[in-house]
């Protein structure tokens, strides 16, 4: 077979893409697993694919971690597999990002930032060192070690490494990569592998819904996996927010810099996320085209003290490392994608958003007295149906009338309201399009994004049996 068309790095970032495969994706629970290895298997194996990345053989993997059986609607909140190169000594261990549609990956990986955890992967740091991660991030790596694959006899990814290293021949790669929450857990894992390369380690179990509570003293112990160091560990995260504080990034650039490849836009909003100067600047990334209103202060100023309540100062990994000059795409600006967002993410987590922004500004709205906070948790919620029916320009008959019913007073209230609602919604989709497309056009895998979309897990009439044999 000739040549990939992509070079190194694209290949490497296709194959963190292709992690997220479940993106978007509900369905029983029980299939999520056997979906996402046939949506990668045919990947790897559709040959426009290979003309792009080359020939990758799926060695361990994917293992799916979902978190609640919703039945037909559960989703995917961790994703990972490993794949080897077929021409060259060479593994890349690819970790999905945070799924758009799920709970559990937005408020816990992502947003359990208020308490953090010592990194447990180095016996040779000191007891009282201040070496943390976020808890959200913790969390993720405990997903992601707990990980096993039924068929390679119940295998960690760490526990499949180890059988092969003995056997794997010198300055043999392995490229742990991942974007969004992948980007912050690629990084880390990938810095936990490279601990754990030469060293046994006890990895203390926190609480998975991210209080930062431990459970009840108990750990898993992880072996040793590379003693002769036959493998070279390296990075490629993308569009990840920090995954720590600053002892940590200097921990990491330390250890792990040299190798690491950070890929980030500098308007994409994640990747601020957790640094203070940074979540102070993200407001102001769409400007002049989307001037942030005061919902969107509101909700940059909640980010930002969840963050400071950990207490720690955290800080990008390769902080050095510029980002890439991002354009403002004026085109996505509309009510057609505003809509879109909203089915994405659904109506209900979209009214509560705004729920919790308008509690957040509140006096600014004019929606709040003294006193009044009964009458304000009641008022916002409805409020907030009220505009994301108006958003999706679905607003029923009788909530019209109703409307038309209230003193010009509240009614310019929620006129006011609704502009800053449709300004959020305006800098949410300009969000979703600089941490996702943004990044496949400037690193140009569109065709093999492509090629993705016309192998997306279908899910139509599945059941809750097996799609394996």
């Amino acid at each position: 077979m000739s040549a990939p068309t992509y070079n190194q790095f694209q290949q490497v970032f296709s194959l963190n893409w292709l992690s997220n495969t479940l993106a978007n994706v509900k369905a029983p629970h029980n299939q999520l697993q056997p979906l996402a290895h046939q949506s990668i298997t045919e990947i790897l194996g559709n040959q426009g694919a290979q003309t792009l990345i080359g020939e990758w053989d799926l060695v361990w993997g994917p293992i799916v971690f979902s978190a609640h059986d919703n039945g037909n609607k559960s989703v995917a909140d961790n994703t990972m597999y490993l794949a080897k190169s077929s021409s060259e000594d060479t593994y890349v261990l690819a970790i999905a990002g945070t799924n758009p549609v799920s709970p559990y990956g937005w408020f816990i990986e992502d947003f359990a930032t208020s308490t953090t955890q010592k990194w447990p992967f180095d016996s040779s740091l000191s007891e009282d060192n201040d070496v943390v991660v976020s808890t959200g991030t913790y969390i993720g790596i405990q997903h992601l070690l707990q990980m096993k694959d039924g068929a390679h006899g119940n295998m960690s990814v760490v526990e499949y490494l180890a059988s092969i290293s003995d056997n794997a021949s010198p300055q043999t790669q392995l490229i742990v990569t991942g974007h969004s929450l992948g980007g912050a857990l690629s990084a880390s894992l990938g810095l936990a592998l490279l601990n754990m390369q030469t060293q046994d380690i006890n990895f203390p179990l926190t609480n998975p819904n991210g209080s930062g509570e431990p459970i009840g003293g108990e750990s898993i112990s992880i072996k040793a996996w590379d003693s002769n160091q036959n493998f070279i560990v390296s990075t490629l995260p993308s569009a990840g927010a920090t995954p720590g504080n600053e002892k940590f990034a200097n921990y990491y650039d330390q250890l792990l810099g040299a190798r690491t490849i950070r890929v980030w836009n500098l308007i994409d909003v994640v990747p601020h996320g957790w640094n203070r100067q940074m979540l102070e600047e993200s407001p102001f990334l769409y400007e002049p085209e989307i001037k942030p209103g005061i919902l969107v202060l509101a909700a940059a100023g909640l980010a930002l003290v969840h963050s400071l309540k950990s207490g720690k100062k955290y800080t990008q990994i390769m902080a050095q490392i510029p980002g890439y000059n991002g354009k403002v795409n004026q085109a996505i600006v509309n009510k057609d994608e505003i809509k879109a967002l909203i089915d994405q993410v659904g109506e209900a987590e979209i009214e509560k958003l705004i729920e919790t922004v308008l509690k957040t500004a509140a006096e600014k709205l004019h929606i709040k007295k003294k006193d009044e906070e009964k009458w304000l948790n009641t008022i916002s919620a409805v409020i907030a149906q009220i505009v994301v029916s108006k958003l999706q320009e679905k607003v029923d008959k009788k909530i019209e009338e109703l409307i038309d019913r209230l003193p010009q007073e509240f009614k310019d209230m929620l006129n006011s309201i609704y502009a800053e609602a449709n300004n959020l919604m305006e800098y949410l989709v300009q969000l979703g399009y600089q941490h996702v497309q943004a990044y496949v056009k400037f690193i140009g895998v569109e065709e093999f994004n492509k090629i993705m979309a016309a192998h997306k897990p279908k899910t139509e009439n599945l059941k809750e049996e097996s799609l394996m044999a």
